[in-house]
């Protein structure tokens, strides 16, 4: 069965001051391996962290091991999680001065 590639899903998000979660259903989308493109322009003084975290319940969440990325200036990052048997994969923004603005950038591949 050839794979099809899923239209990335773009969440952007601007003056972000606070800590935030953004969520990803994979099973919602029938996918099977997952890249995630984080963008960040710095608006005042950032200093936040992002890393990935994944769960199956959608309760209980698991930090990806090498995944975190400290925040200090304009930049990006892409993860890739390719063959992503998780249910739920989410960018886990931790902030602790400062504001930003920031894009997720989701791309998966489609079993059907």
């Amino acid at each position: 069965m050839p794979f099809l590639k899923n239209d990335g899903t773009v969440v952007t998000d601007l003056g972000v001051a606070i800590t935030k979660n953004y969520d990803y259903n994979l099973a919602l989308h029938n996918s099977y391996g997952l890249s995630i493109q984080l963008v960040y322009s710095n608006q005042a003084a950032i200093n936040a962290t992002a890393n990935i975290q994944v769960s199956n319940d959608g309760i209980n969440w698991t930090d990806v091991a090498s995944t975190s990325v400290t925040i200090t200036a304009n930049g990006n990052t892409i993860w890739d999680l390719s063959n992503s048997a998780f249910k739920i994969v989410r960018v886990h923004f931790v902030r602790v001065a400062g504001t930003v603005d920031l894009q997720l950038i989701y791309n998966s591949l489609n079993l059907a």
